[in-house]
Parts: C-alpha cells; sequence; structure tokens
C-alpha cells in the first residue's frame, strides 16, 4: 500500500550565497506557492495536514525568519502597532506578537498558500507574502487585519551569547538619533542590559530564545533583539517605532 503522505517533491531551489535576505524570500515565496497549489497532472494536494513538509516549504519557513515592524486594525476598527517576531522551528514557525501591554504567541504551518497561525482564539491568523519582506495577515475570521515589515532577519544558525561592551546606535519614535554603549551581564538563562546614552540611561532583564533576546526595560517598554551570526544585536522598541543596532566592542 502506498503512503499517503507521501508527495511529489519539487527540483531543489537554488539560491545565491549574494542573494539578499528579502529576494531570498521573495525567490522561496513564489516557489513555494507554486508548489503548494499543484502537483503533477494539475491535480490539488491534499491539506497541509496530511502531507509531509517539502524541501521548498521547509526553506520558505527558514527564509521568513526575522523580528517585523507590524501594523493593524481590529475587529472593532481600532489601529494598532507593535512587534512580532517569526522564528523557525524543524517544520513550523513560533509567532509572538508584542501590542501595547500584551504579549501573545503562536504556531504557524503552511496550508497551501497560506501561513497558518493558530493563537489560542477561535479563528487562526492568516499570513501570504505580497512583497520582499513583508507578510499581510487577516485575523478574528477577516475582522482584523495586519501587516508585517521586515526589520532584521532572524538567521536559523546559533548566534553568539550577548554579553560585554557593545556600541549604541538608536533612534526615538520620534526620529531623533542617539548613541552611546551598552553593557550586557549574562547570569545563567537571565542577562541584564545597562544603557547608556548622553545623560540618560536605563536597565532592563531579557530572556535569550534562539535567536532572539527578549527585554523588559525599567521604563516598562519592551526591547526585541534579533541575534545576528556576527554578534550584532538588531532591536525595535516600544511599539516598534523606535530602533536600536547594537554592535559588539572588540
Amino acid at each position: 500500500m502506498s503512503d499517503a503522505r507521501a508527495v511529489w517533491t519539487p527540483p531543489p531551489i537554488l539560491l545565491d550565497d549574494t542573494m539578499t535576505k528579502p529576494k531570498r524570500l521573495a525567490l522561496c515565496a513564489l516557489v513555494v506557492a507554486a508548489v503548494l497549489v499543484t502537483k503533477p497532472g494539475g491535480a490539488a494536494l491534499p491539506p497541509a495536514g496530511n502531507m509531509v513538509a517539502s524541501d521548498a516549504e521547509l526553506q520558505y519557513l527558514a527564509s521568513i525568519g526575522g523580528l517585523y515592524r507590524n501594523k493593524g486594525t481590529d475587529g472593532a476598527g481600532e489601529s494598532y502597532s507593535g512587534i512580532t517576531a517569526v522564528l523557525p522551528r524543524v517544520d513550523d514557525v513560533r509567532m509572538i506578537w508584542w501590542v501595547d501591554n500584551e504579549t501573545v504567541s503562536g504556531v504557524g504551518e503552511l496550508d497551501r498558500h497560506s501561513l497558518v497561525v493558530r493563537w489560542g482564539e477561535k479563528y487562526p491568523a492568516v499570513y501570504s507574502s505580497t512583497d520582499e519582506g513583508v507578510l499581510s495577515g487577516e485575523w478574528d475570521d477577516g475582522a482584523g487585519n495586519e501587516t508585517l515589515e521586515l526589520f532584521a532577519p532572524i538567521d536559523p544558525e546559533p548566534a553568539p551569547v550577548p554579553q560585554g561592551r557593545y556600541r549604541l546606535e538608536g533612534m526615538k519614535p520620534d526620529g531623533t538619533a542617539y548613541n552611546g554603549t551598552v553593557s550586557i551581564a549574562r547570569t545563567g538563562d537571565a542577562f541584564e542590559l545597562v544603557w547608556h546614552a548622553g545623560t540618560e540611561s536605563h536597565r532592563g532583564k531579557g530572556k535569550r530564545q534562539g535567536n532572539l533576546l527578549q527585554v523588559t526595560r525599567a521604563d516598562g517598554l519592551p526591547a526585541i533583539y534579533a541575534l545576528d551570526t556576527d554578534g550584532t544585536l538588531r532591536g525595535l522598541l516600544g511599539k516598534g517605532r523606535g530602533e536600536e543596532v547594537l554592535t559588539p566592542v572588540r
């Protein structure tokens, strides 16, 4: 008896090492869209829950890993903004949203040409790739919608442990630039950060999840950083309107 989970495997995607992350995202999205909609002979593929993820699907899931600015409208028509992280795993992605004072998480899987995220509510959030580095989604059975714009990719390769002294370059939500230093100390699984920028200083405590560092500052603002394999941290603050780049001081 044939295995009902077997599916047609497409030719491998050849990705140029010099290709930027957004271009890789766009290429993988186009190929996955074709693979998910049809198989040889033109027949529709079975639902995602009945098939093994193909190489193209896995490459796509890895390619959308990143830290995103989030802008949306809820079912009541109220606008919101925040931060969203997409963390690739073996055959799905974990998504975390920071909006206002709430933190929500869910698990996303490919279902044909859409990324379906179950996050504990009656209706899932459903996303599609509409442009380079952009995910457009609907939630609450279409009553709410949001757009995720890529700020920093999250590489699946493990990044160095964030610790030591860093050069700080940042921008406040009002567009004002600032610079200074940040010190990161690690104690077990916990991290303590101290910012110095001009006459201002802040403290915060963080925890790491893969190549993501989640920090809660003493002033109440969340600071979420993508950890790069070169040791750089790229982060969004508050509602995603502020940003920082922390570069290790060698």
